[in-house]
């Protein structure tokens, strides 16, 4: 992870408790990594959950974050200084047509590449983002107007008539032909409501433990500690606090409470 003039990025992905018993690797993918990435004044980040079902999960998600994030780079070179929303739709169309041509050039169904697909490109003018399956995207609300129970905002998240809990695991895939019907689009204006200094994204692993499934809410108070204990160690570079949350959800108490992989990627605009 980075730590750069523009924005303070800390993130993880942890192998699951289902995936150890089972003697898989972690299925999670987010990108990018590499500091020189958020040096732009816009931050482009994705998250992917590969399908456990999926015998290429694992390849597929890592497929679609650096494919997203490439794609959407490229777009935006030639639409100025404010994004068009329907980049958005563009890179989630392509993503999954790579897939396919990857799929095809392997002689597999594409399925066997399946996952969920998180974008979001965050700036002083604009939040943009799409949002393909389960997991959440949430706003990050800066400091002069959050309060105890309202840190963050929800921004995207699948909708759900029956899900109670995250054993009952259906969800849509970037490669299902139905995808792009799926596709959430996040856009909001920042030059006029100034709402959100950063963004959180995760996969429905870390998802158990901030959100209430029967009520549909989140655990404020899961993010106002988060945010008090990430603000008390300002002073670390974000490459030791990456490594703290990686711990975290490794812990125990975590691993008792979801079975599923854990991604968890926090960022925020850094002066």
């Amino acid at each position: 992870m980075t730590d750069t003039v523009q924005w303070r990025v800390i993130a993880t992905s942890v192998v699951g408790r289902s995936h150890i018993e089972a003697q898989r690797g972690c299925e999670d993918a987010f990108y990018p990594h590499n500091a020189s990435a958020f040096n732009d004044s816009t931050l482009v980040i994705a998250v992917a959950d590969g399908l456990g079902s999926a015998t290429f999960a694992a390849q597929g998600a890592q497929f679609a974050v650096e494919k997203a994030v490439t794609l959407f780079h490229a777009h935006c070179h030639t639409c100025g200084d404010m994004i068009d929303p329907c980049v958005i739709s563009e890179v989630f169309a392509s993503v999954r047509q790579e897939l396919i041509l990857m799929a095809d050039a392997n002689h597999v169904d594409v399925t066997e590449y399946a996952c969920t697909l998180q974008l979001v490109a965050l700036n002083a003018s604009q939040l943009v983002g799409g949002h393909v399956g389960d997991g959440l995207i949430l706003g990050v609300r800066p400091v002069s107007s959050a309060t105890d129970d309202n840190v963050v905002d929800i921004l995207s998240i699948m909708p759900r008539t029956t899900k109670l809990s995250e054993y009952d695991n259906a969800t849509h895939t970037i490669v299902s032909p139905y995808a792009i019907e799926h596709l959430r689009i996040i856009q909001i204006d920042q030059h006029n409501f100034d709402m959100y200094d950063g963004v959180i994204l995760m996969t429905d692993g870390a998802q158990m433990l901030c959100y209430e499934y029967r009520s549909q809410t989140l655990f404020q108070s899961f993010f106002v500690e988060m945010m008090k204990w990430i603000q008390n160690n300002n002073s670390q570079p974000v490459s030791e606090l990456s490594q703290q949350l990686t711990r975290f959800f490794q812990s125990d108490d975590v691993i008792r409470q979801t079975k599923d992989d854990i991604t968890f990627v926090f960022a925020r605009h850094h002066e």
